[in-house]
């Protein structure tokens, strides 16, 4: 029949008591895609939800289903993360109807997000991805809608991938565990190195955690940034093996007793102090944030002449790298990699390997070691 309303036809269909509404320019077009919609439900594929959108879609998830994730017991960072990737699929896609959502759709909006100005890593995107295919799978299985596009998606032939990890050498180690001991922040550093402590681990540690009589640390906290960049501490670290009691070199804890010193002096002469439990803090007593750190370390391995050997050159290391640098150190010396992933903080030896342990000497040695007695 005509559409009076808009121009061209429109046919009517009522399928399992829902009625089902096309439009088109001539009657052809109307019948075409009502017959579609009969071999969509014959076949299985007709949704049953026609008018929500991809935004609807994530905001329910997000505020349903990702908290019950793990028993409710998802850190904020992890939940930070889901929003993350949320955001990103909102700008892009948020306003099309899941209904008519395409495994094309899916594609292009990934290969928009592997391009400037996003630029995302291989890693990112696939965190996109997987949170876009939980969100359809879960409407899936509500049967809300007949299938899950996004099963076949694929991520972008050519991606940029995440940045490069590189450690410190011996001797760079040591001017800085020389030079940045005076330094503001530079403990933090030291702190970071000689315990492998990830960046947000040394930057939560409350004077509480420090046992000087013992001479222990205990790691049970992290720094949580939200996404304007603002920092926080959380109480909860990302798994059980994270949370850890450290054995302390005695070269440190003389250096944490002498930053308390220091800090106690800054606190009294400040006119507010925001948090007199923190270790390391900036100048009101509040959370480094990692954008601080950066650039502060940055600064300092400038004035000290320290950098990180790369493919591209020299540079100064990032704050993650002194993880890097603390896990080599240890392997180098022998120390056994079961016992260098319970310092770190890990559940088993798999991301040393991987991620973790760079090669500090120039040549390896070990066949040298050895009595060929041939």
């Amino acid at each position: 029949m005509k559409d009076t309303s808009r121009g061209g036809f429109i046919g009517r269909l009522t399928i399992d008591g829902k009625q089902y509404v096309r439009r088109g320019k001539t009657k052809s077009e109307v019948s075409d895609k009502l017959n579609a919609l009969k071999r969509d439900h014959l076949t299985g594929n007709l949704s049953a939800d026609t008018t929500t959108t991809i935004e609807a879609l994530l905001t329910h998830y997000l505020d349903r289903v990702v908290p019950n994730r793990k028993g409710g017991n998802l850190s904020p960072t992890s939940l930070y993360r889901y929003r993350w990737a949320a955001n990103h699929i909102t700008e892009q896609i948020g306003r099309k109807r899941v209904a008519s959502l395409t495994y094309r759709d899916v594609e292009l909006m990934l290969d928009r997000l592997a391009e400037a100005p996003h630029d995302l890593s291989r890693d990112s995107l696939k965190r996109v991805l997987g949170l876009l295919k939980d969100a359809l799978g879960n409407a899936v299985r509500r049967g809300d809608i007949a299938r899950n596009v996004a099963d076949g998606a694929e991520l972008p032939g050519v991606i940029k991938e995440e940045a490069k990890r590189y450690s410190l050498s011996k001797e760079m180690t040591e001017r800085l565990i020389t030079g940045a001991r005076d330094d503001r922040m530079g403990v933090m550093f030291i702190t970071q190195v000689l315990l492998a402590l990830r960046p947000g681990e040394a930057a939560a540690l409350y004077w509480p955690d420090i046992d000087f009589e013992t001479g222990t640390v205990n790691v049970t906290r992290g720094r949580l940034t939200d996404d304007k960049g603002h920092a926080s501490v959380k109480d909860d670290l990302k798994t059980r093996q994270a949370k850890r009691t450290l054995e302390a070199p005695e070269l440190l804890l003389d250096m944490l007793k002498v930053h308390r010193h220091r800090q106690t002096v800054e606190r009294l002469a400040a006119p507010q102090w925001v948090n007199e439990e923190l270790v390391f803090t900036t100048s009101v007593g509040s959370v480094i944030e990692p954008s601080a750190a950066r650039k502060h370390l940055k600064r300092l391995c400038n004035d000290l002449d320290i950098w990180v050997e790369t493919d591209d050159g020299k540079r100064p290391p990032s704050p993650y790298e002194l993880r890097h640098t603390g896990t080599s150190l240890y392997s180098d010396a022998g120390v056994a990699q079961e016992e260098i992933a319970d310092l770190m903080g890990l559940a088993s030896t798999r991301m040393i390997e991987a991620r973790y342990r760079h090669r500090l000497r120039p040549a390896v040695s070990v066949a040298r070691t050895i009595a060929w007695d041939y």
